[in-house]
């Protein structure tokens, strides 16, 4: 897995967790950084007339040891590997697009999603530069919206993919 400054580096959620150190080399200088993102998501739908929050809640994003090229930041993309969300063990599905999602960061410009999760790459967040301090933290608070007519209450979920950019600020 490499991250690069014209490339990109695409963690799968369930693999996320494993991956510790992102690292790859641009000229003579090495660009690193370690990453942590959990490694699932999922909604317990207790009440299909309510609002339902993912959990972990907070969903942490974090990054340190960051030695990028001064002035280059990071940027988080996020997106569904499939159009919907299924319940475990069953038929039922609702559409990502019923995912939400608001996000507060410690730097930088966090972008909160409404009705924007998709099987196409959507940015979370863009760090501030991050030469100065080599951290960031992010915390997002996912929520889906009461599923439609017909489906019923139980543990929904779908798979992810992160998508991380070093670029310019």
């Amino acid at each position: 897995m490499k991250l690069t400054r014209s490339g990109s580096l695409s963690i799968p959620w369930g693999v996320a967790a494993a991956v510790g150190l992102l690292a790859c080399t641009v000229g003579v200088r090495a660009d690193t950084v370690s990453i942590s993102v959990p490694s699932t998501i999922s909604f317990d739908v207790t009440d299909i007339t309510k609002t339902t929050t993912g959990t972990p809640n907070p969903f942490v994003i974090a990054f340190w040891n960051a030695q990028l090229a001064s002035g280059d930041d990071l940027v988080f993309n996020v997106m569904a590997s499939a159009p919907v969300l299924t319940i475990a063990g069953g038929t039922s599905t609702i559409p990502v697009g019923d995912v939400n999602w608001t996000i507060t960061a410690n730097s930088g410009s966090p972008q909160n999603g409404t009705g924007v999760l998709s099987t196409s790459s959507t940015t979370v967040w863009t760090s501030a530069a991050v030469a100065a301090n080599g951290r960031g933290r992010a915390d997002l608070v996912w929520t889906l919206l009461p599923p439609p007519p017909g489906i019923s209450a139980g543990s929904y979920s779908v798979t992810g993919q992160w998508l991380i950019t070093e670029g310019s600020n």
